[in-house]
């Protein structure tokens, strides 16, 4: 049931007498609305007034019309509206149909009063509202962008769920994997120390190599389980305060045995100690991941410097290769998880993806932040920027 109409009751009024109806007829044109008028007192509705608005339809009749079917008024599509002129006449009282569309593709709304003075009503009104251009176009936009954010929601739900895929699945492998990892690095360091015998010169010479691919395979491992408890929000840091040239130094010396036939891992540092309060193992996570992706993208013969420098609140480690180098508009990609940059250039290099997005995560973590200054063919630069130990946090028992 619809809101009452201010013309109905006028129409009531006038329906009174047959004189009436006639002078209201006359009037019909000045409204600003498509006015049909059924006669529904007959077997069937019968067409009985049209007025100006509503002639456009494909009506070249002239203004009173009687005896015509909506079939043959209107040949351009409201051929149904008998059908809710009797649904009107049978239910007495008013029924309402939006976007009604014609022929002709224009959309309209129209309401369909039954009137009658006792009993059934004789007429059935109706009163239509044209629906073009910009409503018309508002609805389209509207349907589209409803569309559109259910697709949206669906598509966030299902990333969501992808994402706690990848997760648990880092979560399982590398608890899966920690287990022979750890027996294995266990015999190579008895082998290292003789504790199984002597071993012949050609195979003691492998054992360097043999122990740093081990500990590479320990350190994808743990990065692996760092990121899944990042993600869980299960990562939580040990602090204290820690010499940061120390855990960088530690990072070089585990990564100088990896560098390839004439690559150079070179080092500076301000000969002193540089306390910051952080993560010894985390930091030195960091550290380790830059190296390792500086080697990999360097060709043989490049030069990797890596340097710790401070200023009067934060140290900063750099570090930088000669390697392939970067496009700016990659660099937000860097740092996502699994978000690797594959190229012709380097679709043979290895990696997960995790390195870098581990490593800023863990840098904003302790209050600091990674940046990178790169081109394609000039190589990279990478700076960790961390904040130096407070007097107080210095003065505190480890």
């Amino acid at each position: 049931m619809t809101a009452p109409n201010p013309f109905i009751e006028l129409f009531r009024n006038f329906v009174a007498t047959e004189q009436g109806l006639e002078f209201l007829l006359q009037k019909l044109d000045d409204l600003p609305m498509a006015v049909v008028l059924y006669d529904v007192s007959g077997e069937l509705p019968e067409v009985i007034h049209v007025n100006r608005v509503a002639r456009p339809f494909g009506i070249e009749a002239p203004q009173v019309i009687a005896g015509t079917s909506a079939a043959e008024l209107f040949p351009q599509g409201w051929v149904e509206q008998d059908a809710w002129v009797r649904a009107a006449a049978a239910a007495r009282e008013t029924i309402h149909v939006s976007e009604y569309e014609t022929g002709d593709n224009r959309i309209w709304e129209a309401d369909f009063f039954p009137i009658g003075r006792d009993g059934p009503p004789g007429y059935v009104l109706v009163l239509g509202l044209e629906v073009t251009g910009s409503v018309l176009l508002r609805r389209q936009a509207d349907a589209k962008r409803q569309e559109q954010e259910v697709m949206l929601r669906s598509t966030a739900v299902r990333m969501r769920e992808l994402e706690k895929i990848k997760s648990d699945f880092l979560n399982l492998a590398s608890h899966e994997l920690r287990g022979p990892l750890s027996l294995l690095r266990g015999y190579l360091s008895m082998l290292s120390e003789g504790s199984l015998g002597e071993l012949p010169p050609k195979v003691r010479g492998l054992l360097p190599v043999m122990n740093a691919k081990a500990a590479q395979m320990a350190f994808l491992v743990t990065q692996m389980l760092e990121s899944a408890r990042l993600e869980d929000s299960q990562l939580h840091l040990k602090l204290e305060p820690v010499d940061m040239r120390g855990l960088v130094r530690q990072a070089v010396d585990t990564m100088g045995s990896l560098t390839a036939p004439g690559q150079s891992l070179l080092l500076e540092d301000p000969g002193r100690e540089i306390l910051i309060v952080a993560d010894a193992g985390r930091v030195e996570t960091i550290a380790v991941n830059l190296l390792d992706n500086a080697l990999k993208y360097s060709p043989a013969g490049g030069a990797v410097r890596v340097q710790v420098s401070s200023d009067a609140s934060s140290t900063m480690l750099r570090v930088k290769d000669t390697g392939i180098g970067i496009a700016a508009e990659d660099f937000p990609k860097l740092f996502t998880r699994f978000g690797r940059l594959v190229t012709a250039e380097n679709s043979h290099i290895p990696g997960t993806g995790l390195g870098l997005y581990l490593s800023r995560e863990i840098a904003r973590m302790h209050g600091g932040d990674i940046t990178v200054k790169s081109a394609p063919g000039e190589g990279s630069e990478f700076t960790v920027t961390l904040p130096l130990v407070g007097p107080a946090e210095a003065s505190q028992p480890g």
